[in-house]
Order: structure tokens, then C-alpha cells, then sequence
């Protein structure tokens, strides 16, 4: 969405991770410091085309780094599995996400694996930076009968983070995807998403944050979704 022009360079010179980890969201690196653990925990509230926000889902996260690799696991209305490599250099990250659905009673089943490259461009330090994110995900479906369909859509995402003090930042993100082929009788069409959050950060440990946004906002019926929740670091 957003080219950022001129600050390569000084990116290259960086260094893989923060030391000590910081307290600023703008200045935190894509991976967590070798050793780090972070555990997360969060309650949604999301929408369908039966109503806004009436569906109420609580998940928890934990991720940590071994080295430059960080490991994510996710818990909520799908589960997830995602590793992470901080390169040092040009893009910060490339990651990799396998999710699953929970099987049906009706043998229905939804899986999905994503593959993309993250990088965060540090534009004033302590102040304001811009996090992109570029992927490619194949997301399936398993229906009644046992036959699989697909959809294979590449993907693209802005984050701009505001540090409006040193314990609390404003975060602003747009995220989009293009199919791009599938099977199946479905028909698909690009998603445009739409979100914020305000995050206070506690002793550098701990993270409150609450965010909301709009999803598929170019559509007729757009999903609004509000949440709250909370992140513990250990290991810093």
C-alpha cells in the first residue's frame, strides 16, 4: 500500500533484536529477544450477517524465541501454528502459518497455510513507524460430501504505530487481499480490512490494549469487531 522511500538503509545497519527489550511499541523488533516468552490473552466480540458483534470469543497466544526463530501458537475460534525468522536485514522477517478449524459434526472442516515476509520501518525513533506485511495464503475447505475446494489469495498489510507517550501508542492498520484462483462453485471477491488499537504498556512487562475495525468494509455488509486484552513478557 505504502512505499517508503529513504530509510533502508539505516534499516540494514540495525540490529537484529533490542537490547534491553523496549518499553516504546515503535521501537520493539518484528521478533521477540532470544529467550523472550510472551503469553496473550483476548476477548472479542465479532460480527456475521445474522448481526454485529453478537458472536463473543475469548483466545490466548504464547510465543517464543529461540535464537532469531520465534515460534507463535493461537487458540480461539481456529488454531495456529506460525514460525518466524528474524533476518537482520531486508525484509526484518519471513514467517510461515499453518491453521485449522475444529472438525465438524457434519464432517465440514476449514484449514489454511500462509507464507510472507514482514518488515518494520523505525521513521522517527520513539515516535512513529510503519510495520508491512506481504503474503500469499491457500485457504481450504472440506465439505459435507468430502470434497475439498481452495482459495489462493496473495495478501498485503499496513501498520502505522503513534508512540503518544512512552506507555502508551496508538496503532492504525489496513490490510487487503486479491484471489486469485480457486475451485468450487464459490465465488470470491478482494477484502478490504480496516482497524485500531490503544495500547498501554505496564512495567514493560505487561501490555492492555483494546482495539476495533471493520472488516470487508468495500462490501454491502460490513463485519465491525471490537476486543480487549492483555499480554504478559517474560525472559526480557
Amino acid at each position: 500500500m505504502f512505499k517508503v522511500v529513504g530509510v533502508g538503509v539505516a534499516l540494514v545497519a540495525r540490529v537484529a533484536f533490542a537490547d534491553p527489550y523496549p518499553e516504546e511499541v515503535v521501537d520493539r523488533p518484528i521478533v521477540l529477544n532470544p529467550g523472550m516468552t510472551q503469553v496473550d490473552a483476548n476477548e472479542e466480540f465479532t460480527s456475521t450477517t445474522n448481526g454485529a458483534l453478537r458472536n463473543r470469543q475469548f483466545s490466548l497466544g504464547a510465543d517464543h524465541a529461540f535464537g532469531p526463530i520465534e515460534i507463535d501458537a493461537f487458540l480461539g475460534y481456529n488454531a495456529t501454528l506460525g514460525v518466524a525468522y528474524a533476518t537482520g536485514a531486508i525484509p526484518g522477517a519471513v514467517y510461515f502459518n499453518a491453521t485449522t478449524g475444529a472438525p465438524q459434526s457434519n464432517d465440514t472442516l476449514f484449514e489454511s497455510q500462509s507464507i510472507g515476509v514482514l518488515h518494520k520501518a523505525i521513521l522517527v525513533p520513539r515516535a512513529f513507524a510503519l510495520r508491512l506485511d506481504a503474503g500469499v495464503a491457500l485457504a481450504e475447505n472440506r465439505a459435507t460430501d468430502q470434497t475439498w475446494t481452495h482459495v489462493l489469495e496473495p495478501n498485503a498489510s499496513v501498520n502505522a504505530e503513534a508512540q503518544l507517550a512512552p506507555f502508551v501508542a496508538a496503532i492504525f492498520g489496513l490490510a487487503a487481499g486479491v484471489p486469485v484462483e480457486h475451485s468450487g462453485a464459490n465465488v470470491y471477491s478482494s477484502v478490504l480490512n480496516l482497524g485500531g488499537s490503544l495500547m498501554v504498556t505496564v512495567d514493560n512487562d505487561w501490555d492492555f490494549y483494546a482495539h476495533a475495525g471493520y472488516d470487508n468494509v468495500t462490501r454491502s455488509f460490513k463485519y465491525p469487531y471490537i476486543g480487549v486484552g492483555v499480554a504478559r513478557r517474560f525472559g526480557r
